[in-house]
């Protein structure tokens, strides 16, 4: 996609761009490391494990915004399409896009910082977060933008299925009720 002129300079595959380098930090840092922490059998040195994580977590929020810029995106092109321009320009595109990479950086720090304990665990073979008061209000946080995240893209999508739904309906009656019409008219004739 870098290297198709066309695709690397729409703002649609800029989203779509970042959020697969969202999933390579992902896959790079939660793979790799929990393989070999899990083939080990340790999950030492505790700083190295808390980092990976906190990258592993602010990328999956970056994704989440990323995806909720995409649905945003898709939402605009079904329902005000000359807007799209103005909403997506070049410049908003990249506003957008680095607010999402913001937030994941923000849970990057949130999640080093002493008091808020995310890490892998060897013991049940997935990250999980400490039992700190810091840690309480992160794991507080991860879980509202979660849901939220989850209520906003069914919102998003579905109100997208019913218009592209209601439109496919409304061709097919105008269709019909077209043909009709030319039925009767030779009919009458």
């Amino acid at each position: 996609m870098h290297t198709d002129k066309t695709m690397s300079t729409s703002n649609l595959y800029r989203i779509i761009i970042h959020m697969g380098y969202s999933d390579v930090l992902q896959l790079v840092f939660n793979g790799v490391p929990a393989g070999v922490y899990s083939i080990l059998r340790d999950d030492r040195p505790v700083y190295v494990n808390k980092v990976l994580g906190a990258v592993v977590d602010g990328a999956w929020f970056a994704y989440i915004f990323l995806s909720q810029l995409l649905a945003v995106n898709r939402f605009v092109h079904i329902f005000t399409p000359h807007k799209v321009a103005y909403i997506f320009s070049d410049r908003s595109t990249k506003v957008f896009v680095a607010f999402c990479w913001i937030v994941g950086l923000c849970f990057v720090v949130a999640l080093c910082l002493p008091d808020v304990d995310f890490y892998y665990s060897v013991k049940i073979s997935s990250y999980l977060y400490g039992s700190s008061p810091a840690s309480l209000i992160v794991v507080s946080l991860n879980l509202y933008i979660d849901v939220a995240h989850s209520i906003g893209l069914i919102g998003w999508y579905f109100l997208i299925y019913v218009k592209v739904h209601l439109k496919d309906l409304l061709g097919r009656y105008l269709s019909l009720s077209m043909s009709q019409k030319r039925m009767k008219n030779r009919q009458e004739r």
